[in-house]
């Protein structure tokens, strides 16, 4: 079996708020080609900034977008069975975003 998980962290200039987010993971799912298989749930954190954690399932296993917005930083995690191309990744969060700065990190793990 085929495991990647992709981390990218980004400081934005504004958090977006999380109905657009919401939209966003699944334009992100279908350009990487996952499987949404319900659609996104967000958790609003009790935080005075409102910082919030929407959560997409995929068939290949899951998309996260999480916000702190006291430095206007923002993660995507991405838990796939799938290869997740970053280049895509990177492509569509620069085009949505003001961005600052953007760091991915990438694990790949094959089992057994």
């Amino acid at each position: 079996m085929y495991f990647q998980t992709v981390i990218l962290y980004c400081q934005v200039d504004k958090i977006p708020i999380p109905q657009e987010v919401e939209s966003l993971l699944l334009q992100i799912s279908e350009k990487l080609n996952l499987t949404a298989i319900a659609p996104p749930e967000t958790f609003i954190y009790p935080h005075p900034e409102r910082a919030y954690l929407i959560i997409l399932p995929i068939g290949q296993s899951h998309l996260s977008f999480e916000t702190w917005p006291e430095t206007n930083t923002i993660r995507i995690l991405i838990d796939s069975c799938k290869e997740i191309n970053t280049s895509t990744l990177r492509r569509e969060i620069t085009k949505h975003f003001s961005v600052q700065t953007l760091k991915i990190e990438e694990m790949i793990t094959r089992w057994p």
